[in-house]
């Protein structure tokens, strides 16, 4: 699955594209919008004015996507956008958003580290409290976006 997100002027509208046979969850909008409050948190950056588009595209045979995993994902890419920032491809990070920018629990993080190592990525990002150690990648546990781009951004 590959994930663009994109913020342009605007009228401080969330969109999201799809492409392929990808099928998101209404959890996964309430993640966005999460998301996106933690940004201009972040950021200092005010998206009242602009419009955030995230872009998900998948080869898979089908790909849903469900519940709020991915919301500091969301947010780490949409402040990339805004600051120009460069997202290093090899790490992968799970977690939900709240507006602070802290990053909360997820389900199924053994199952996700596995996915990741499978895909061939180096290092997994967790949420704090729920780093499960399997061979031949390396987890972190980190709990806020700070920290988070610390690992994420190039």
């Amino acid at each position: 699955m590959i994930l663009e997100t994109e913020v342009r002027h605007g009228q401080g509208r969330i969109l999201n594209s799809v492409e392929g046979n990808v099928i998101i969850d209404w959890s996964v909008q309430k993640a966005m919008k999460l998301a996106l409050k933690a940004a201009e948190r972040e950021t200092n950056i005010s998206l009242t004015d602009k419009d955030v588009i995230f872009r998900i595209m998948s080869d898979e045979k089908e790909t849903y996507i469900i519940g709020e995993s991915a919301g500091v994902i969301f947010a780490l890419t949409t402040i990339a956008a805004l600051t120009g920032k460069k997202i290093n491809e090899s790490v992968v990070i799970t977690g939900t958003i709240f507006p602070t920018g802290s990053i909360g629990n997820v389900t199924g993080v053994k199952e996700k580290i596995k996915a990741a190592k499978n895909i061939g990525a180096e290092l997994v990002l967790v949420p704090k409290g729920q780093r499960i150690d399997v061979e031949g990648i390396k987890v972190i546990e980190v709990k806020d976006l700070k920290e988070a781009g610390e690992y994420i951004f190039c």
